[in-house]
């Protein structure tokens, strides 16, 4: 009788173990089943948070502009030897009233923002102007500031204000040839070049040459003339050497570039050429189209 009410105990333990490591599944289950569920719903929000913020914006009524038309005028050059203009902006707001004050943040190359207070034009026109240097990036934002709460938005985010003076101007390095003498450390060069510069703008060059540096001091320099070529609305200026010598150390180092200068002061530099040497040995560097850089 007594192996009985022990194995009646232990059928009652077993089974309520049993029970009870069905519920811890049934617990853990569901505990990963809600872990799988946040990580989809975590997955979901940043796959479509940009989808997420703008349809919030949406419903918040932020996403339309405060902003009726934007008109922007850059003047002459007011300094051509600092390529500084003044920049004119006038903008209308949709709607304004006497508590808000309205500013500009205007950022120009690497220098720090400047904030000015724009003046008044009429109900919901503001104007302001600042003068820049044109061969700098500028950005200028609408600040406008209500009751300790600040709305901004861009007005003018300009990159390249200096195409608004400069004639467009492509090169091309026609022929290139060097040797280099070990013995006498000489660098013999030959080249051809030629440069093309729209002619639909007002425009007048008053210098064009290709120059030799050697250690940034130029030791040789010749005109680019300008080519019977014809090609619409386009000039065509050419220039080469067929046998220039400069002594070149493995210490030197040695360009060759087309410079330009126009009427206004801007200097156009196309370099295509470079001598050096590297890992103790000789090496000419050659770019068929390089960039322009501006002065």
């Amino acid at each position: 009788m007594r192996y009985k009410h022990i194995l009646t105990g232990v059928s009652v333990f077993l089974g309520i173990s049993i029970l009870i490591n069905l519920v811890l599944l049934q617990v853990v289950w569901s505990a990963n089943k809600q872990v799988n569920i946040n990580t989809n719903r975590i997955k979901y929000l940043e796959d479509n948070i940009d989808t997420l913020v703008e349809d919030a914006m949406k419903v918040g009524g932020h996403v339309e502009s405060i902003l009726e038309d934007v008109n922007w005028t850059i003047s002459e050059l007011v300094d051509e030897e600092e390529k500084t203009a003044l920049l004119h902006i006038e903008f209308k707001l949709r709607s304004m009233d006497s508590s808000a004050r309205v500013y500009a943040s205007i950022e120009s190359g690497d220098q720090e923002a400047v904030l000015m207070e724009a003046h008044l034009l009429n109900d919901t026109t503001y104007s302001v102007d600042r003068e820049v240097n044109v061969l700098e990036p500028i950005r200028i934002d609408l600040m406008v500031e209500k009751y300790g709460e600040k709305r901004i938005e861009n007005l003018v985010n300009e990159l390249e204000l200096y195409k608004t003076y400069i004639a467009d101007t492509s090169f091309n390095l026609l022929d290139f040839n060097s040797t280099y003498n070990g013995e006498r450390e000489e660098l013999n060069l030959s080249f051809s070049t030629e440069l093309m510069i729209s002619a639909k703008k007002d425009w007048e060059l008053v210098r064009s040459e290709y120059i030799l540096e050697k250690n940034g001091v130029v030791m040789e320099r010749g005109d680019l003339s300008k080519s019977d070529t014809d090609i619409p609305d386009a000039l065509v200026y050419e220039g080469g050497v067929g046998s220039l010598s400069v002594k070149a150390t493995k210490l030197d180092q040695i360009r060759l570039a087309v410079v330009m200068k126009d009427k206004l002061g801007f200097t156009y530099r196309y370099d295509f050429a470079e001598f050096s040497h590297k890992d103790g040995e000789p090496v000419v560097t050659t770019t068929s189209m390089p960039e322009l850089t501006l002065h």
